[in-house]
């Protein structure tokens, strides 16, 4: 698997990884609200392999995003597939911090896989 899209659409994956938005997972927890899902493509750069082959682009990179509230905390969480392996990142923030919630959505969209 080299795509996150093996797995299947944004939202089969969300359900496989995200906790449920009915109901909390454990004794206690608060259930998830305002799930927003999303997927973005990112290009990487093409790059001199230093061989008679010349330079090389890889494919764009397909990322799934969660964004959701947990109680009094927002979490952003992306995912990405490479070599078979599934890749994720979450930043956890307090709900309703503008600033700090700016903050988190450049660093979970800075996340990458190479």
């Amino acid at each position: 698997m080299n795509d996150i899209s093996q797995y299947g659409s944004p939202r089969e994956v969300g359900d496989l990884v995200l906790p449920k938005a009915s109901q909390g997972q454990g004794q206690g927890d608060p259930p998830i609200s305002g799930l927003q899902v999303g997927a973005r493509k990112v290009s990487a750069p093409t790059r001199d392999t230093g061989t008679l082959a010349g330079s090389y682009t890889p494919p764009p990179r397909l990322y799934y995003t969660y964004s959701f509230v947990r109680g009094q905390e927002r979490t952003r969480l992306t995912l990405a597939a490479s070599q078979g392996k599934v890749y994720w990142m979450a930043v956890t923030t307090a709900a309703g911090e503008g600033e700090g919630d700016a903050l988190a959505k450049k660093i979970a969209d800075s996340f990458r896989v190479k």
